[in-house]
This record gives structure tokens, C-alpha cells and sequence, in this order.
């Protein structure tokens, strides 16, 4: 089954090579290109698992980083620019890749193949939900962990790390995946961390306290955290 992707380009008809290539991988389905934010906000939030932004710019600047923060489920990114010395910046958005120009059709498959590699099967997301554990691969084992056991979950580009109460697991997993298998306990409080609620000591203005761990509420999260405190056990 094809996944699903959007293009945001900085200029009129930059992404023509990069739409070419798209059309010839069976596992993308091109949905839409965008050439400015407001377009880009309403496909991701209109048209349901967007599962690779590219970005295909000439510069990166506080924007791209304000608007893709503010994002409650950000897809996979995938930067494609003529300036090389753009990765450096690129890198800093937790992109998959960077795909300098000229495009190399093995270097976008290549790029394409590390979110096949990171992407949940979503035929088995349902019985993961109903079991109280899953599994992860990590440091040449498979890891079990118990959704109960979990703390909080933070997100580092194409890995996450989960604190559990005996053990912290790194592996080759997006945040906005595994969120996908979470019993409802679990939410978003920031761009980079899901939190376990049953494990919340208390709230702050922006943060929580877990134990010891102060976690960010961020800004464009705040809303909907508060939201569903309200809504789920505030007396």
C-alpha cells in the first residue's frame, strides 16, 4: 500500500524533478503541492496520514521551524535544496534526509526506504492497542515493554527513547507512530515528548512533573492537553 506525500516548494515549479521521481515509486502516493504555509496547514489537516513532507527550499528560517512545532502529528520530512551547506539546518528540523540538487532518483528511494524502515504497519495497530505490552528492537534484542510501565516517551528524529520505571529503551521509531499504538492515558504535551497521564505528579503553567522529570507543555500543545484534562478526571 502507497503512502502518502506533500510537497511545500519555495518557488514556483522547483519540485518538478522531485514530482517525476515520486511518480515512479509505487510505495508514494504524491497527494498535493503547496507553495506557501497556509495551503500546506490545510492538506495536513484535511487529508488524513500524510506520511512525508518534502521541503524543497533554498532557505531555512525561524518559519519553517515555528509552523512545523505548531504541527500536532508531523509527518516524516525529507529536505531537497540546490544549497548543500542547508543539511547542517535541515538536520536541526529532525529531517529522515537531505537530498541536494541534482536529484538522484537512488538517493530519493534510498530516503524513502529509512520511512518504509521507521513506518508502523498500520494493519497491526489495532492489536497492539488491546495488549497491555509491546515490542521494540533495540541494541541487537527485542525489548519488551509495558504500557503501564512507561513514564513519558521523547522523541529524537528517527528515534524515540521510552522511560520506564525499570529500564530506558532507545529504538529506530517516529514519535508519531508509536503514538498510534498508546492506550488513551498517554498524550502529547510537546513536539519531542508523549507523557503517561496515570504517571503525571503534577501540572505547572508549561510543565509537568513525572518523578523528578520536569517535561515541556509547549505552546501550539497547551490547548489541546489542557482540554482533555478537563474533559478526563479534573474535579
Amino acid at each position: 500500500m502507497a503512502i502518502n506525500c506533500i510537497i511545500l516548494e519555495d518557488s514556483p515549479h522547483n519540485s518538478q524533478l522531485l514530482e517525476s521521481h515520486i511518480y515512479k515509486l509505487p510505495s508514494l502516493n504524491m497527494v498535493q503541492v503547496c507553495q506557501d504555509f497556509d495551503s500546506l496547514e490545510t492538506a495536513l489537516t484535511t487529508i488524513e496520514d500524510i506520511e512525508i513532507l518534502f521541503l524543497v527550499v533554498e532557505e531555512l528560517d525561524a518559519t519553517h521551524y515555528v509552523f512545523l512545532d505548531k504541527l500536532p502529528q508531523r509527518p516524516f520530512i525529507i529536505v531537497h535544496s540546490g544549497k548543500e551547506q542547508l543539511a547542517i539546518e535541515a538536520f536541526k528540523l529532525q529531517v529522515v534526509d537531505f537530498l541536494p540538487k541534482p536529484l538522484n532518483f537512488e538517493a530519493l528511494s534510498t530516503a524513502v526506504k529509512k520511512v518504509l524502515d521507521l513506518t508502523v504497519d498500520p494493519s497491526l495497530l489495532d492489536g497492539w492497542a488491546r495488549k497491555k505490552y509491546f515490542f521494540v528492537k533495540s541494541d541487537y534484542k527485542i525489548v519488551k515493554i509495558d504500557f503501564d510501565e512507561i513514564l513519558y516517551i521523547e522523541g529524537m528524529g528517527e528515534y524515540v527513547r521510552i522511560y520506564a520505571t525499570n529500564q530506558k529503551v532507545i529504538t529506530l521509531l517516529s514519535l508519531a507512530k508509536l503514538a498510534k499504538i498508546l492506550p488513551p492515558s498517554f498524550i502529547r504535551t510537546h513536539r519531542s515528548y508523549i507523557i503517561n497521564l496515570d504517571r503525571v505528579d503534577f501540572i505547572q503553567t508549561n510543565s509537568v512533573m513525572i518523578g523528578d522529570n520536569e517535561l515541556p507543555i509547549s505552546k501550539s500543545q497547551k490547548k489541546p492537553f489542557l482540554k482533555h484534562i478537563n474533559e478526563n478526571g479534573l474535579l
